[in-house]
């Protein structure tokens, strides 16, 4: 898999982005262009498809792990309240349990 030049533009901005072009800056680019070097017009096609793509580019949302924590905080309170709604008898019955069993020991309830 080659390395991801989406945002190359952005950050090596159009000169940096013109010399890398010029001098092989990309590792992946040594060994296909070692021995055919690009010339101006290719160069100046990748600075603009460069270009381009970081102009189409969409920013990353900006609050997204912020929701994926909102998103488990939430999904927690829900599965604690079917718990407590599925199990709400459980406790009721095995103090019952412990209470006559106390009971028939000789504790006073």
């Amino acid at each position: 898999m080659a390395p991801d030049l989406t945002q190359t533009y952005t950050k090596l901005g159009p000169e940096g982005t013109a010399a890398a072009m010029q001098t092989l800056f990309f590792p992946a680019m040594i060994p296909i262009y070692r021995n055919h070097q690009l010339i101006p017009q290719e160069q100046a096609d990748l600075v603009a498809f460069f270009e381009r793509s970081a102009a189409e580019t969409k920013p990353e949302f900006p609050w997204t792990t912020e929701i994926l924590i909102l998103a488990a905080f939430v999904l927690a309170i829900i599965f604690v309240v079917i718990t407590a709604f599925v199990w709400r008898k459980r406790l009721r019955s095995v103090r019952r349990e412990l209470v006559a069993t106390a009971t028939r020991r000789g504790a006073r309830p």
